[in-house]
């Protein structure tokens, strides 16, 4: 009942349901619970023919959007980890589906991969430590996931990169382009997150984007001084690992007015 529900008619191709889709792996921070809500706020297609996500993160709104033909995708994230999970996907999906053990990874093996380069094991050490940082050891899940046909045939075609988000806008950017962006949210904590980027370095970025931009980011004061000249749209979520409040609102900032 917290949730602000927006409709949103949700699309079978070849039999993936994309609203459903599952993401290789959990971010902290992701916006799984609030995906069909973004996306249903997203120009139509015919208005744009690049689409671009410099932070994928988890990719709860690529994996979720669905592939359209005469539309050029590229996604980034200056973590080296995502961009190795999504080419190994890209590249064989069967050989990093075959390097997962399934169930609940133990710390002794978790201490045993963390820092491996491969795939498969940067997949393990994220689902099974705190906060899904790939860090420490901790809230371990048993892993389930197929990690074989879907990806590999929804990263087909799609540009990966592993570079600086103002790079990949600077580089990107047109009159038909759109942008998703979710950047780490405002944080004293900023060792937490190796990309951190400050609110008024992703300011300092959109404001003279030339497409079309959608851009996620938590409620402050300071947030919505810096981005008071675009549409600022509220939206509650819950966050799974605040058990004492975990209702929280978001904004959704456009620099164009949503139909």
């Amino acid at each position: 009942i917290f949730f602000y529900y927006y409709s949103i008619v949700i699309i079978m191709i070849g039999g993936t349901d994309y609203a459903k889709t599952k993401t290789p792996f959990g971010r902290m921070g992701g916006k799984s619970l609030l995906a069909k809500r973004i996306i249903g706020y997203f120009p139509d297609t015919e208005d744009y023919d690049i689409y671009v996500e410099p932070f994928v993160g988890a990719g709860n709104i690529f994996f979720r959007t669905v592939p359209e033909e005469g539309i050029k995708e590229i996604i980034n994230d200056k973590d080296k980890r995502v961009y190795i999970i999504l080419k190994g996907l890209q590249d064989d999906a069967e050989k990093v589906n075959k390097g997962i053990k399934r169930g609940v990874v133990s710390k002794e093996y978790f201490e045993h991969i963390k820092g491996s380069k491969k795939p498969a094991d940067i997949i393990m050490t994220i689902k099974s430590s705190f906060l899904s940082q790939g860090n420490s050891y901790g809230s371990p899940r048993p892993i389930k996931t197929d990690y074989t046909e879907f990806f590999e045939d929804r990263l087909e075609g799609v540009t990966i990169l592993n570079d600086d988000f103002s790079n990949v806008i600077k580089k990107y950017d047109s009159p038909r382009t759109l942008f998703y962006l979710d950047p780490p949210y405002e944080s004293l904590r900023k060792k937490d997150y190796p990309d951190y980027c400050t609110p008024e370095d992703v300011y300092k970025a959109c404001k003279s984007i030339k497409g079309f931009f959608v851009l996620s980011y938590n409620d402050s004061s300071n947030i919505r001084r810096l981005f008071k000249e675009f549409k600022i749209i509220e939206l509650k979520t819950l966050y799974n690992n605040e058990s004492n409040n975990p209702t929280r609102q978001e904004l959704l900032i456009l620099n164009y007015n949503p139909k």
